[in-house]
């Protein structure tokens, strides 16, 4: 997969060159266009896997952007408004992911998703225990986070 990625990312460079424009939206119309030259030619390369991973890639990367403006706002609200309640909680949530990277991945969106940190990953790297602002259902915040970033996350590791 990493390889295909790789002949996309040179093929929009190649692009760059041949129109003699560097501007980011130069690249990405030259890296969609290698996309679809690669599509073409999927017998020849085998299977290009990573087109499927791109568009989890997309969808995952939409997720998180509008959980950080969603949890920016909220916070933003209980900041200004004092009186209102939060019910911070430590939470275990089991995870199912294999490798470092998808961890860390995991353990950085929660992070720096206002209103919640990930304090530690257990020695089995089985779960990882999220500290958050404001938790009126337990069960739900663990579903939440398995849903919105370790199931796309989990998808991309294969």
């Amino acid at each position: 997969m990493l390889g295909h990625m790789l002949l996309n990312v040179v093929l929009g460079v190649i692009w760059c060159f041949l129109v003699e424009d560097f501007r980011a939206s130069t690249f990405v119309v030259g890296y969609l266009v290698g996309a679809l030259v690669m599509y073409g030619s999927r017998r020849m390369l085998g299977e290009v896997m990573f087109f499927r991973k791109t568009v989890v890639l997309v969808k995952l990367l939409a997720v998180f952007l509008r959980e950080l403006v969603v949890a920016n706002v909220q916070v933003a609200w209980w900041i200004l408004r004092p009186r209102l309640r939060v019910q911070p909680a430590l939470i275990r949530v089991p995870i199912t992911l294999e490798t470092d990277a998808a961890i860390t991945a995991l353990a950085g969106m929660i992070s720096l998703t206002p209103g919640t940190v990930t304090v530690d990953v257990a020695p089995d790297r089985r779960s990882l225990d999220v500290h958050c602002l404001n938790v009126p259902d337990i069960e739900a915040t663990r579903q939440s986070i398995q849903t919105m970033f370790e199931q796309p996350l989990r998808e991309l590791e294969r």
